[in-house]
């Protein structure tokens, strides 16, 4: 044992020369059995402690949970192993480091292990900046991650503002195609009221003419007492006059109809009678017009002059739009709840195409306009 302490004390020595590097040996019971200065100087540095030999190197460490890492490493290189650590030792008050500490056996000319060994290097700096590397790389990860998050915030807001932007520019186009279709509509209109001025400038051009005619003939007849012919011009001027207030009611109805004008007043009437009455007091009807309606009388909860302006309507179309001789039959039937009434003629009729368009205002067949006088108002007013 005396040689072991010798070489031991020997080798220490000479590591003594060596500026940088820390050793120290101990026995089987962590005893010293040899140290440089070096590590004396840590150990006061890190416990405030003045070791000596043949001293236990765990009474020198007074925090129980280095002490225990220290006697577990001890024990390893004791039982015969070499190995390497990274640990933290010493006060915090003091100086407490990081230090790297590699541990071998110690063996004799036999083989037997009679203490452990240690080199120490003091890491403190370097695992400081390893921590502090890590610091600035978590850091910057947690920057990275949250300009990530707010670039994918911006790219979603983005991706919401284009979807809002494509459907306002889709709700953009159909303001934009309704109002091309209501300018074609307005122009169309516009082209449909100057053809209507037209036609009913020449409307009241003709029944004009004929009372101006039949006014001459009237005084002339009634300058030679031809009561026949004098009647008969006196009914030319009245239908003429008749067919005037209705071209002006029809223009004023089209008028109140654009404006909302037209009010709805019902009451219950006896529409069998109305239209029974309407055709039998009208002298172009009743020649012409032939009646089925029921035996008992027919109430409705309707507008009674709207009712009669529709049927007036249809039955002056079919009048006016048969040959010189029209057969026209009206018809109704009721039962409890509705009523229904037929005209029937055998004119020049409408084409299919053009059925949807009879409600349109100004709206005329070409083949009737050229054959026909007319406005086109009729079947829209009603």
């Amino acid at each position: 044992m005396e040689e072991i302490m010798k070489n031991t004390t020997v080798f220490t020595h000479i590591l003594d020369c060596h500026p940088n590097l820390v050793v120290f040996a101990l026995d089987n019971n962590y005893n010293y059995i040899s140290f440089n200065q070096l590590h004396s100087n840590i150990m006061k540095n890190i416990w405030g402690v003045e070791i000596e030999l043949n001293h236990s190197m765990l009474d020198y460490i007074k925090i129980d949970s280095d002490k225990e890492k220290a006697r577990k490493n001890f024990d390893r290189a004791l039982a015969g192993e070499s190995f390497s650590t990274i640990e933290q030792y010493g006060e915090k008050n003091l100086e407490r480091a990081f230090f790297k500490d590699t541990y071998y056996p110690l063996k004799d000319k036999n083989k037997q292990i009679y203490g452990l060994g240690v080199m120490v290097e003091d890491v403190t700096l370097s695992h400081s900046n390893k921590e502090e590397l890590s610091l600035i790389i978590k850091h910057l990860e947690e920057q990275v991650d949250k300009r990530t998050q707010e670039l994918e915030k911006i790219n979603s807001d983005l991706q919401e503002e284009n979807t809002k932007r494509i459907e306002s520019q889709k709700e953009l186009n159909i303001v934009k195609s309704q109002i091309e279709k209501a300018l074609a509509n307005e122009m169309e209109l516009n082209k449909l009221k100057t053809k209507f001025i037209a036609m009913v400038s020449h409307e009241f051009r003709t029944p004009l003419t004929i009372i101006q005619s039949a006014t001459f003939l009237l005084e002339k007849s009634y300058e030679r007492s031809d009561e026949e012919k004098f009647f008969k011009n006196l009914d030319k001027i009245s239908n003429s006059i008749d067919t005037m207030t209705a071209l002006m009611e029809n223009v004023l109805n089209i008028g109140k109809l654009e404006h909302g004008e037209i009010k709805v007043s019902k009451k219950v009437f006896d529409i069998r009678n109305e239209v029974k009455n309407l055709v039998e007091t009208n002298k172009a009807y009743s020649k012409v017009v032939k009646l089925r309606l029921p035996e008992g009388n027919v109430f409705v909860d309707s507008d009674k002059v709207l009712c009669k302006q529709i049927v007036n309507n249809l039955l002056s179309n079919a009048i006016k739009y048969s040959n010189e001789k029209p057969k026209i039959k009206l018809s109704m039937a009721a039962d409890g709840y509705n009523c229904t009434i037929t005209v029937r003629d055998k004119g020049i009729g409408i084409a299919k195409e053009n059925i949807n368009n009879l409600t349109e205002a100004f709206k005329r067949e070409d083949k009737i306009s050229s054959l026909v006088q007319g406005t086109g108002l009729g079947l829209s007013i009603i």
